[in-house]
């Protein structure tokens, strides 16, 4: 039988091929088999717990928001929030387009204001304007 010619400088590799394990011995499954149905049992009373747990806390919260105090207080955010809306000018529904106004609108107060004072703006309050230190 020939053998196969190899060109000098070809590097030689040998591949094998990986047996495949051998199956557990059928104690070892037995073991296997039981903690998996400990585990498979734990999980699920877990899981039953959990389920009670977030139902009963889903019920108390259903019942809070029923109580004079959560009323008011879902009340006077709402005015806040309704208040803050307002103030900014819009419905909330396009809220870049109202900060870019806002910023522009601000930018030309600044502009009037450091061209009334002759290229200066004075704070009102030390420390508010990110360009002066802090009062100590």
């Amino acid at each position: 039988m020939p053998t196969p010619s190899v060109a000098p400088d070809a590097p030689s590799t040998i591949t094998t091929t990986p047996t495949p394990p051998l199956p557990p011995p059928p104690a070892i499954m037995d073991k296997v088999s039981d903690v998996y149905q400990k585990t498979a049992g734990a999980m699920s009373a877990v899981g039953e717990k959990t389920s009670s747990l977030f139902g009963g806390i889903g019920a108390k919260f259903g019942q809070l928001k029923e109580t004079p105090t959560f009323k008011s207080f879902e009340e006077r955010v709402g005015g806040v929030y309704s208040a803050a809306r307002t103030r900014m000018g819009g419905s909330g529904s396009n809220s870049t387009q109202d900060f870019e106004e806002a910023l522009k609108e601000a930018e030309g107060e600044k502009a009037a204001l450091e061209a009334a004072n002759g290229g200066t703006v004075q704070s009102t309050t030390p420390g508010t304007d990110v360009s002066q230190p802090a009062a100590s």
